[in-house]
């Protein structure tokens, strides 16, 4: 079973709602729109599942969808020092309704990695937790306590 089938059959158990994966056309409108391409582990991600609805798993982790992705500098505001910390990075899952979040960093090209970042709206910034998505999916389903913020 590939990650992806592994994530969705984690979150099946779990109770988590699935949400069908976008079409090629919400890819392309979202990368037109911030100027940017999607790694393509986080491409095939969206492909196969976009996120999960208005809920969390029973560890308070909540993967966004498509359309929710969004700059972490446009997330944050200025009450954040962490604000322009993660230049090109995009939030796309957070932990206990955004007690902390994560960020991808998008790329020039679909096919560089997108490393995987702990947001956490501080001082000082959070650190890279994975080189791609699908380490940080790996650590998520393996040992969920080692994409906790400290």
């Amino acid at each position: 079973m590939d990650l992806w089938q592994r994530l969705v059959e984690h979150w099946r158990r779990c109770g988590v709602t699935i949400r069908s994966g976008v079409d090629a056309a919400a890819v392309r409108a979202f990368e037109a729109k911030y100027q940017t391409v999607l790694p393509s582990d986080l491409r095939s991600y969206f492909e196969v599942v976009d996120g999960m609805w208005d809920q969390m798993d029973p560890d308070l982790f909540r993967f966004w969808p498509l359309d929710e992705m969004i700059p972490v500098h446009e997330w944050l505001t200025a009450a954040n020092p962490d604000r322009f910390a993660y230049p090109g990075c995009f939030l796309f899952a957070d932990h206990c309704i955004s007690c902390w979040c994560y960020a991808v960093r998008l790329c020039a090209s679909s096919e560089q990695r997108g490393a995987v970042f702990l947001v956490t709206g501080g001082d000082p910034p959070g650190e890279k937790l994975a080189d791609s998505v699908v380490e940080f999916v790996e650590m998520y389903l393996t040992d969920v306590k080692s994409i906790y913020a400290p």
